[in-house]
């Protein structure tokens, strides 16, 4: 894939984004002024295709992973390191068949997450928050929504009891590193507000001299949290 930031050149990555680093500066030091706006929305726009891609490889990646294992969604695990925590959980929000066991993200962050949040936070009914915030993704990468979206717009009167999505008992963890230079802690809080914002079960662990890595003690927390959660 091309790299806008790198002028074009070809790298290896899941979506094209600029750097985090300069972009969470500039929101600290312009914010609510018209060029911040502007360079959000490019920000926000840039993703977009390579995500539409991505969420179709990994989608039928899961797919194959839950055949291997005879039908058994709830021992598949997705996750990733920093771009790859951002793909996998777009991934994960975006899953519709059976709940999966577990996602796990390293040092990453939330395309859109502002936009998701504010989507969860205007639903009239605090039980459409989830339906609404993933719909709203799905507008942005211009994936059909389902049809509980007309409901998850609809007036408190008119809204009816929805089916519960699979990334609602899916279990959600997240470490970062305060120190990381490369994708900010402040990155991570964001999603922990956003998916706490769709009433998921998400849990961020961070560590005070964690850097843009895999730290030992970052990947011990990973393996005691999946075995929790799968070993029953």
């Amino acid at each position: 894939m091309h790299a806008k930031a790198l002028d074009g050149c070809a790298v290896n990555q899941w979506f094209d984004n600029w750097p985090l680093a300069p972009m969470v500066a500039s929101w600290n030091n312009n914010a609510g002024s018209a060029a911040a706006d502007s360079a959000q929305k490019d920000n926000d726009t840039l993703p977009i295709a390579g995500l539409q891609q991505t969420v179709r490889f990994l989608h039928h990646l899961i797919q194959t992973e839950i055949d291997e294992l005879g039908g058994d969604a709830s021992g598949v695990v997705i996750g990733g390191f920093s771009q790859g925590s951002a793909a996998s959980l777009i991934a994960a929000l975006l899953w519709e068949g059976e709940s999966l066991g577990a996602w796990v993200g390293m040092s990453g962050w939330l395309p859109f997450s502002r936009q998701i949040q504010q989507a969860a936070e205007e639903a009239a009914d605090p039980d459409m928050a989830p339906q609404r915030g993933v719909d709203k993704l799905k507008n942005i990468l211009e994936i059909p929504v389902s049809s509980t979206a007309t409901a998850a717009t609809a007036s408190p009167s008119d809204e009816e009891p929805r089916s519960p999505m699979p990334i609602e008992y899916t279990p959600l963890f997240m470490t970062h590193g305060l120190e990381d230079d490369k994708a900010p802690i402040i990155l991570s809080r964001m999603v922990r507000s956003c998916l706490e914002g769709l009433h998921l079960d998400v849990q961020l662990k961070e560590y005070e001299y964690g850097e843009h890595e895999c730290s030992e003690e970052a990947l011990c927390d990973v393996v005691d949290f999946l075995w929790d959660r799968l070993r029953h």
